[in-house]
Formats: C-alpha cells, structure tokens, sequence
C-alpha cells in the first residue's frame, strides 16, 4: 500500500553545509504552506497542492542558513544529508522502520 508520513526531520541543507540541523521539526511547503509527507518511494508531497517530486528536486529553507526571503534561503542538499536525517526520523516514528527505511534508501539513490 503506498502511505505517506508527515516529515519530521532537521534540516538537510544544514547537514551538506556543515551547520549544525538544529532539532527535529515538520516542514511546510513555501508555495502554499500545505505540511510535506514523505513516501517510501523517496518521493515528497505537499498536502494541500498536491505536487509530488522525489526528494533529489527539492530545496530547503531554514533560518539556520538564510534568511526568509533572501536569495540564498532555499538550499540543495544531497542524498547522504537526506539519509542521515530520514534514518533517524524512522527509527522515532511508528509507521516507518527499519524495512521502510531499506525501501526509502533504495529509491533515493545517489546524487
């Protein structure tokens, strides 16, 4: 069954950047402000648009490394930070686990 889980995860750009994450938080998509669910498919979707993209295409905005509305805010990041972070989110929540997270890491690759 294809499910999708609230993100709960630090920031990943900060990772790639060596900053330090910061805590755990949700995180909300800047168009709409709809709360993104990741699949086990590597795949993120925004709750309220509907727009669904594997994780490789996204960009992360945290005060850790810009400011709202600066040029720089909105970060690439890279699969290794991504991993780092969703490891631990799974390993915290009940409906991921260690076979959801072979899956995930499966279909989020390298790049």
């Amino acid at each position: 069954m294809f499910t999708w889980t609230k993100l709960t995860m630090s920031c990943p750009a900060c990772i790639s950047m060596g900053l330090s994450p910061g805590p755990s938080t949700s995180w909300y998509h800047a168009n709409c402000g709809g709360v993104i669910e990741v699949s086990k498919y590597a795949e993120l979707r925004c709750s309220y648009c509907g727009i669904i993209k594997h994780f490789r295409y996204w960009r992360w905005g945290c005060p850790r490394h810009g400011n709202a509305g600066k040029e720089n805010y909105f970060q690439e990041t890279n699969a290794s930070s991504i991993a780092a972070q969703i490891s631990i989110s799974a390993s915290l929540s009940p409906r991921m686990g260690r076979r959801w997270l072979m899956i995930f890491l499966d279909y989020l690759g390298e790049w």
